[in-house]
């Protein structure tokens, strides 16, 4: 058995609690269309919107994470940079991503591509590039913890391989 990948996803409380209000309105909603089976009429007009947006959306994202737990880090670099691409060049979806796909995470899609894309580059060995990365998710996302926290790890991890300078 390999070893299990760890994949980071904090939750957006405002967002769940917009999604748990449309959901109780879809279910109040097919209630009123249909007496009879109007929660089973909501709840699967819900979540066919869920899965469709989703699947349709935020494919080479969940394409790059998938591979990242397989440890596939190499083809999972590609489907993070096309994620990072598609939602640059639609950032009002990402800023809207817990309506338009039903996205509860806090960070955004870019932020999430930009960091996935540096432990990838981390996993392979190639340290240079993931700094690269992480930097550019700071210049990109200032506030990103996982980003910071990774470039002082690589810090530290450097300075542990350095002998000690003479008097210190």
């Amino acid at each position: 058995m390999g070893t299990r990948t760890p994949i980071v996803c904090s939750i957006s409380w405002p967002a769940t609690i917009l999604q748990l209000t449309v959901v109780a309105t879809a279910i109040v909603v097919g209630s009123i269309l249909d007496p009879r089976n109007g929660v089973i009429l909501g709840a699967g007009a819900y979540l066919a919107y869920f899965f469709g947006s989703r699947y349709l959306i935020s494919r080479h994202h969940r394409r790059g994470v998938a591979l990242s737990k397989r440890q596939h880090f190499e083809d999972a670099i590609p489907e993070f940079r096309k994620s990072l691409d598609f939602f640059d060049s639609h950032p009002w979806i990402d800023r809207f991503r817990c309506i338009v796909f039903v996205s509860l995470s806090a960070m955004c899609y870019r932020e999430m591509a930009l960091v996935s894309m540096a432990l990838c580059y981390a996993q392979i060995g190639d340290g240079v590039r993931a700094r690269e990365h992480y930097e550019a998710c700071l210049v990109r996302f200032p506030e990103s913890g996982m980003a910071a926290v990774a470039i002082r790890l690589m810090d530290a991890a450097r300075s542990a391989d350095r002998p000690p300078t003479a008097g210190g």
